[in-house]
């Protein structure tokens, strides 16, 4: 099976994206901030879930799939917050023989209820084979410029340290990847990630969707090469 992740930025250009997907042979695409994608875009795909909510993911596959959301609620009593902004943003993705988790989890204040979540949900459902999508964190020996804008990008690390005593390996650890450019300072930053606990399995950062300006991130491939 083969996976993409792209965040698109919210960005209304999507015919690279069509073009990749009608060259390539990708089974499920996973999309976040992609309202401004066109519609077919989806339709490539015989089965798919578009979210209802502003930030929820849309997914689309070959293959018959269900959909488990992972919610949680941000809590803070001096913010006037808007918890639908929040909903469906990480969303357990059920095929026959594997179990995605898709994410699309938002950066400093906000990262640790959704980290918290995703691990309350990986600790209690031990099937989960593949964790994948923009988690706006990284680990501290990833490109993270902390002293130049990325203090934002910190909060994850220790729930990703949490993930690997879960059994999860993080494919492009200790790499020197980055997978997004911030319009903020140019910095580059390794924030899209893929945890396995599937060991045959190959993941690589497509530079062509930051290239050609789809997004400021680039697209996470994810090749599953056997499924038990």
């Amino acid at each position: 099976m083969n996976i993409l992740y792209l965040n698109c930025a919210n960005r209304k250009n999507s015919d690279y994206l069509q073009y990749y997907l009608e060259k390539n042979n990708i089974d499920l695409l996973i999309l976040s901030e992609s309202n401004n994608i066109k519609n077919n875009i989806k339709d490539i795909f015989k089965y798919k879930y578009v979210s209802k909510y502003k930030y929820g993911l849309t997914v689309c596959s070959n293959y018959e799939f269900k959909i488990k959301p992972i919610e949680y609620v941000i809590e803070d009593s001096n913010l006037n917050i808007n918890n639908d902004n929040y909903k469906e943003r990480i969303m357990n993705i059920v095929f026959n023989k594997l179990s995605i988790v898709g994410v699309h989890i938002d950066y400093g204040f906000y990262n640790p209820f959704a980290m918290n979540a995703l691990y309350k949900y990986l600790s209690m459902h031990n099937n989960v084979d593949i964790v994948i999508g923009d988690f706006n964190s990284g680990y501290l020996n990833d490109n993270l410029d902390y002293m130049n804008g990325g203090i934002i990008f910190q909060n994850g690390f220790l729930y990703f340290n949490e993930f690997e005593k879960l059994g999860y390996c993080n494919i492009g650890k200790n790499k020197g990847l980055y997978s997004f450019v911030s319009p903020r300072n140019n910095k580059k930053y390794r924030i899209d990630h893929c945890f396995s606990k599937i060991n045959n399995i190959d993941v690589e950062y497509i530079d062509e969707f930051l290239e050609n300006n789809i997004s400021d991130h680039k697209a996470l491939l994810v090749k599953v090469n056997s499924i038990n």
